[in-house]
């Protein structure tokens, strides 16, 4: 008859208990590491640096005044055209919430108007309806000087300054149609009859700012972009003209900041 060992059996026991004891520790530990949850990571400090930007928009013009053209036709309402505006721009820090903020921009224009009257036709004998078409295209390369204020660098700002629009194009087109004949002719084609090769005004604008992703800044801004001289030609001989060019723009910036 074989004879058990009551101690040999109670090592065996007690090293399996150590061992299930071992395993439901080391268990447990990995589970309360893998629930644990991670200490909060601290928000990304913003701080108003050298920036280089892209940007482009809408860009309405504004024309009020008058224009007598180079036959028996006037033009006195004040009009309205949207046109195109892109560039690009530095953003240089003087302070934590202020900066020097400089563009350079494409300022494209084209208005027009329209005025009709009865009169005698040019091509045949008779009166009809005569159509007056008058486009003036307007291009500027504007050079801004302005200084940033930020409430918050990702949120409200503002910006003032000078604009120095040097002019590229100031044509200006007039063209005489009949109605009946469908007859045209052209009346004037070529630069405004006036020495006008630089543009000042004042700009003033706000924009907000989003950080979509480390270093890149999202801005949508609005402005007023307001001429402190008018384009004046007061001749007694046509054409004469009084004319203030106002702009009026929303658009994007998409900045990088370097450092």
């Amino acid at each position: 008859m074989k004879t058990i060992d009551a101690r040999g059996r109670f090592r065996a026991h007690g090293s399996h208990a150590v061992t299930l004891l071992l395993a439901i520790l080391i268990a447990s530990g990995t589970a309360y590491a893998q629930t644990e949850p991670e200490a909060p990571r601290e928000p990304e400090k913003l701080y108003n640096g050298w920036q280089f930007a892209l940007l482009g928009g809408l860009n309405l013009g504004y024309i009020n005044g008058e224009y007598h053209g180079d036959c028996n036709c006037d033009f006195y309402s004040d009009e309205y055209s949207a046109n195109s505006y892109y560039g690009m721009s530095l953003n240089i820090p003087l302070f934590s919430d202020a900066s020097i903020y400089l563009r350079l921009a494409r300022n494209q224009s084209s208005t027009s108007w329209a005025v009709g009257r009865t009169d005698s036709l040019f091509s045949t004998a008779g009166t009809g309806t005569l159509i007056n078409d008058l486009t003036f295209n307007y291009d500027l390369l504007q050079f801004d000087v302005l200084l940033r204020l930020f409430g918050r660098i990702d949120g409200e700002r503002v910006y003032i300054g000078p604009s120095f629009g040097f002019v590229q194009k100031k044509r200006i087109l007039l063209t005489e149609s009949e109605v009946e004949t469908g007859a045209v002719r052209l009346i004037e084609d070529g630069p405004i009859a006036v020495e006008h090769d630089l543009r000042m005004s004042f700009v003033i604008g706000a924009e907000y700012a989003f950080v979509p992703f480390r270093n890149i800044y999202v801005i949508p801004a609005i402005e007023v972009d307001y001429a402190f001289d008018k384009l004046l030609r007061d001749e007694s001989t046509a054409p004469a003209f009084s004319w203030r060019p106002t702009f009026y723009r929303a658009y994007v910036t998409v900045a990088y900041q370097m450092f």
